[in-house]
C-alpha cells in the first residue's frame, strides 16, 4: 500500500519514513476502503453484543429453559427429580431435637445451579418460609412465592407426609416438576 505525503500529496513506497519530494515524515492513514470495512465491522459486533445480550436476559426473565434433563436423586430416603448433572451438598442442617423437629439443606453446585439454588427438607413444625419471600400464588398442594426485592428467585414448598420440601431457583416449571416428585422412603432423612 503507498503512503501518501500529508504535506505536498506525494505518492511514496510503502516503506518509506519521509517523504522522497519534501522530507516530511510519513505516516500511515487508512484509506477510505479499509476505514469503511473496519466501520462495518464494528457496527457488526456491535449489534452481535446486542443480540446476545437481549437473548440471555430473555432466558433470565422467563427463568430458563423450561426442558431441564431431570433425573432421580436420593436424598437419603427421600427422592425426588433433580436437574441432570446436579451436585446437591449439605451445607446446613438442624438434627431432630425433641418434638421440634429438624431440617437439612443442599446447595446444588453442579449443572442448572442457577436454574435450582438449593433444596430443603424439613420437620420442623409450623415453620415459615423466609421473611424476604411473598406468597405470589399456589399450585395444587404447592406454594409459590416470589422474592419480595424483585430478584428473578422464586422460594416453593411443599407438604409431603411430615416433611416440607422447600426449592429456591428460578426455574418454575422445573421446580414444580421436581417438588410433584418426591417419594419418601424409609429409613427418611435423620431430622
Amino acid at each position: 500500500m503507498a503512503k501518501y505525503c500529508t504535506n505536498c500529496g506525494t505518492k511514496n513506497d510503502d516503506s518509506a519514513k519521509f517523504c522522497s519530494k519534501c522530507g516530511n515524515k510519513l505516516e500511515f492513514h487508512e484509506s477510505t476502503e479499509t476505514k469503511s470495512n473496519s466501520d462495518f465491522k464494528k457496527i457488526i459486533g456491535l449489534l452481535l453484543v446486542i443480540i446476545a445480550v437481549l437473548i440471555m436476559g430473555i432466558v433470565i426473565f422467563t427463568g430458563g429453559s423450561s426442558n431441564i434433563p431431570l433425573e432421580n436423586h436420593n436424598f437419603a430416603g427421600i427422592s425426588m427429580l433433580v436437574p441432570q448433572g446436579s451436585n446437591f451438598v449439605e451445607t446446613s442442617s438442624l438434627p431432630n431435637y425433641g418434638n421440634i423437629g429438624g431440617f437439612i439443606i443442599f446447595e446444588n453446585g453442579g449443572e442448572y445451579s442457577y436454574e435450582i439454588c438449593s433444596v430443603m427438607f424439613s420437620t420442623i413444625a409450623g415453620g415459615s418460609p423466609p421473611p424476604q419471600v411473598t406468597l405470589d400464588r399456589t399450585e395444587g398442594d404447592i406454594s409459590i412465592y416470589k422474592d419480595a426485592s424483585g430478584e428473578n428467585l422464586k422460594y416453593m414448598e411443599r407438604q409431603v407426609g411430615s416433611y416440607k420440601i422447600s426449592i429456591i431457583g428460578r426455574n418454575e416449571n422445573t421446580m414444580i416438576d421436581m417438588l410433584n416428585s418426591v417419594n419418601i422412603n424409609n429409613p427418611p432423612l435423620n431430622i
